[in-house]
């Protein structure tokens, strides 16, 4: 996978990961809440995106277990913003209301290479949740989301493999249209 803007994208492994740089902690804006241990369980589900070859047929598998480290943190208007410590992730940014946080990719998209795609694919990600402030330490409860889909523009249909598989059991689908797919996972901290 080329790595773009996106969180997910490197950090989250969508598939096999190469070339990244993480950034260096302390570079979120707002003031901090806190420092998470955040980890991640994929949410299987009928509907998810497809990615099960890629373009040489060889097995490509999205990620299933997350582990990672973010700060979150918040302004007094209201934005809030998470900050991963993963290769290329930048902040999300979104809104607190309360403990309730909803923060996503901001434009322009992130796009990656993911295979067995034969165009590029736009990846928008999300983060909701709650978190609860406590003496031992804070938690946070919720879901990261990744909509996979083509670009404007793109025709869906040239985005499926000139060459697919001969493996009967293998799909040769993309799977990412104009409508877009979507990868899940809880998330949850580890004290």
């Amino acid at each position: 996978m080329r790595c773009g803007r996106s969180f997910a994208a490197c950090a989250a492994g969508l598939v096999a990961l190469t070339g990244c740089h993480a950034p260096a902690p302390g570079q979120c804006p707002g003031d901090p809440i806190g420092t998470l241990h955040l980890q991640g369980q994929l949410v299987d589900e009928p509907g998810r995106c497809a990615f099960s070859i890629d373009r040489s047929g060889d097995p490509v598998t999205v990620q299933t277990a997350l582990d990672f480290t973010a700060t979150l943190a918040s302004a007094a208007d209201g934005t809030a913003w998470l900050c991963p410590y993963k290769a290329e992730a930048t902040a999300l940014q979104g809104s607190r209301t309360g403990d309730h946080f909803l923060v996503s990719s901001l434009p322009p998209a992130a796009t990656a290479q993911a295979p067995p795609c034969a165009c590029t694919v736009v990846v928008t990600e999300e983060v909701e949740g709650d978190l609860q402030l406590g003496p031992d330490g804070n938690t946070f409860v919720g879901e990261l989301r990744n909509a996979l889909s083509v670009g404007d523009g793109v025709d869906p249909n040239t985005c499926e493999p000139a060459n697919p598989p001969t493996s009967a059991t293998a799909a040769s689908s993309c799977g990412v249209s104009a409508t877009p797919c979507l990868i899940r996972w809880t998330l949850t901290t580890v004290q």
